[in-house]
């Protein structure tokens, strides 16, 4: 459905709202390789990873497929270090 939808309106902005039980790795790639925005709910004690490092050379393991466990969503919202970025949501005429 992406595809099309951008091949047809190349030049709009594109948002894809998504239930969370569709929103998978695979189409959230997609969204970015042919720039749409997507929305999605997110679990609030999901366990985010970072994309794996390098292989090292000679290792003779599969490749891993997580990298390091990024910190739980709660941790980083409570922190002062977190950059927080103020927005006014301009909805219902008011």
């Amino acid at each position: 459905m992406i595809k099309p939808v951008r091949r047809g309106l190349p030049n709009r902005q594109l948002v894809l709202v998504v239930d969370g039980g569709v929103a998978a790795v695979a189409r959230a790639l997609a969204c970015v390789q042919h720039r749409v925005a997507m929305v999605s709910r997110g679990r609030w004690d999901a366990a985010l990873d970072h994309p794996p490092g390098p292989q090292p050379q000679g290792k003779r393991a599969p490749t891993p497929l997580r990298g390091t466990r990024q910190r739980r969503l709660p941790g980083g919202a409570a922190r002062s270090d977190t950059p927080w970025e103020t927005v006014a949501v301009d909805g219902d005429g008011g």
